[in-house]
This record gives structure tokens, sequence and C-alpha cells, in this order.
């Protein structure tokens, strides 16, 4: 079973290159934004996209996932995670068609 999310992930000690290849090439997810800010603790860039997480794995699996990778590229990455569930979105009603 897949389920499709939008995944947001900040990340020190990575460049933003680094970041997207990871992501786009090596897990697969669709890039719609990537970008870089400087910060007192350091330089932060950012990634948002789309895409499954297939065979049963959590959010928090895929979050694991996604670090192991960066710290391949350096050891000192951190990484910070957002997972939104794209399939069962809440949603208001209001109006009438009567």
């Amino acid at each position: 079973m897949s389920r499709y999310y939008r995944v947001t992930v900040r990340a020190k000690n990575i460049t933003e290159e680094q970041l997207d290849k990871v992501m786009t090439d090596e897990l697969g997810w669709e890039s719609s934004s990537s970008s870089w800010v400087e910060g007192k603790e350091g330089d932060i860039v950012g990634y948002e996209g789309e895409g499954y997480l297939c065979g049963g794995m959590s959010e928090e699996e895929a979050h694991e996932q996604i670090e192991k990778l960066l710290k391949k590229v350096n050891k000192k990455a951190k990484v910070l995670t957002g997972w939104t569930y794209l399939e069962d979105l809440p949603k208001d009603e209001y109006g009438s068609l009567d």
C-alpha cells in the first residue's frame, strides 16, 4: 500500500544541490521548491516535494532514511522533516445549492 505525501525538509551542513540530489534522484520525490536561508545558527537549506511512502513505511522511518542518506554526504548533517498526508485532507464547505 502506498500513501501520497507532501514533505518539507530543512537541513544544516548540506548544500541545496546535495539535498535535491538525495530527495529527487535517490528517493524519487518530485520537487516543487528548494531554498537556502542564512541564519544565526548556520545556513539552512529547504526542500519541498510530493511523493509516495510505499510498503507500509511510516513518516518516522522515511525521516530516518532521509537522515541516513544526508549523513552519508556529510556526517554533521542535521535534518528536520514535516509530513502532510494528501489523500484525505480535511475540508469545510459553506453555502447552499438550493
